[in-house]
């Protein structure tokens, strides 16, 4: 057969299929159409292959004959094309996988997308829920502000007038309190008048003598031996406050600074006196303040009258006599001079010049020690050397002596 009408031959094979499958088309994939294709060249290309086996008679010899020409004539036009046909329809089903691989990615892609889409729709109508609810609870918080401002207004107004109120109250208590210090300050100046910082008032009767002696307080002075604290007990602390100024002695330094403190205008001295100067003296502190001593005997004394009283430590403190301070720290003899030594008194008064030292009041203790007071032991010893030397008893406190100088 010619080439031109095997041509024809399969252009209306293939008109055919086509006529047959075109309302089909349709309904099959793609995919399904691209394999039935490679399949069906496949097929046609292995055709060209088919062995007619050997003729047994001369016809059938002669057909086979016939038919290898013929298979060779066609083979010879179409196998080129058909190889060709075979080669397009593996490339297309390769590239037709490829696609249909990246069709479906795709749809998955654009699944997903439409997937993310929605969501992300649902989670705008959210967000614009929420933005609704934050708007309205704004509102809210805008008419609570506004209603916490008029209730702050009127806090406001309400602590102004109890401020007000308030200050009234205060401004009148503040006079009167003002009005009840001033009456308290003079219930105190006149109390002072009779405040004593003395052990039996001592203090309040020298206060008395020199107003009655017309002394002023201008050119007085006092000399307090064994002053111990600096108010307490004290007959020259109510002198002090009243601006005399004087010498301080105790040999017990533990009370010096708070003296030197209290009393910075005094002259404040840790030594003894005797009656004679000597560079070191033995002291003895006891466990009782008020009855450190030199005299060990008369601490022996008081622990038989006290026996809980102990000696708790003993120093060395220089002695001077009571001229040697006079002269030493006085311009003058001082106005007064307190004595409370703890059973040196004697000595020390029997070792001063009378006539050349005569202060205008002496204090001296005149009763020995006792647990309680006792007014039966006087030291008449003492009071008997004072009137020797021209001093006479003013006053007995029960504790002490006040003794004026008569040739005053």
């Amino acid at each position: 057969m010619e080439r031109r009408e095997i041509s024809n031959i399969l252009k209306t094979k293939y008109e055919e299929n086509l006529e047959k499958y075109k309302y089909n088309f349709s309904e099959q994939t793609f995919h399904e159409i691209s394999s039935k294709l490679f399949e069906s060249s496949k097929h046609f290309v292995s055709t060209f292959d088919y062995d007619f086996g050997k003729g047994r008679t001369p016809l059938q010899k002669v057909k086979n004959f016939i038919k290898r020409a013929i298979r060779k004539s066609t083979r010879f036009m179409l196998q080129p094309y058909a190889e060709k046909m075979y080669r397009f329809q593996e490339l297309n089903g390769e590239i037709t996988g490829s696609l249909t691989e990246y069709a479906k990615y795709s749809n998955n892609i654009l699944k997903y997308s439409k997937r993310e889409i929605e969501n992300s729709k649902r989670e705008i109508e959210n967000s614009k829920r929420e933005i609704e609810n934050s708007k309205r609870e704004i509102e809210n918080s805008k008419r609570e502000i506004e209603n916490s401002k008029r209730e702050i207004v009127a806090i406001n107004e309400e602590m102004g007038n109890k401020f007000t109120d308030t200050h009234n109250h205060l401004a009148n208590f503040e006079n009167t309190l003002w009005n009840i210090i001033k009456e308290k300050d003079k219930v105190q100046e006149e109390l002072s008048k009779y405040e004593s910082y003395s052990q039996a008032g001592e203090d309040k009767i020298i206060e008395f003598i020199l107003s009655y002696l017309g002394e002023k307080n201008v050119g007085l002075s006092y000399l307090d031996i064994g002053c111990n604290d600096y108010k307490s007990l004290s007959n020259s602390y109510a002198l002090y406050k009243k601006g005399v100024r004087g010498v301080l002695i105790d040999a017990n330094p533990i009370y010096i600074d708070e003296i030197k403190m209290y009393r910075p205008e005094d002259i404040v001295l840790n030594c003894g006196i005797g009656a004679k100067n000597s560079e070191k003296m033995k002291f003895y502190i006891l466990n009782t303040p008020g009855l450190d001593s030199f005299d060990l005997e008369s601490i022996k004394e008081a622990q038989r009258q006290t026996p809980w009283i102990e000696i708790v430590d003993e120093i060395e403190v220089p002695v001077y006599t009571l001229d040697e301070i006079y002269e030493k720290y006085f311009a003058s003899v001082p106005t007064i001079v307190s004595l409370d030594v703890e059973g040196l008194e004697m000595d020390i008064l029997k070792s001063t010049n009378f006539e050349k030292y005569r202060p205008y009041i002496f204090i001296i203790e005149t009763i020995e020690y006792r647990e309680k007071i006792s007014v039966t032991k006087k030291r008449n010893d003492i009071i008997n050397l004072m009137f020797e030397n021209d001093y006479i008893e003013y006053a007995f406190t029960g504790v002490n002596s006040i003794f004026i100088d008569k040739r005053r």
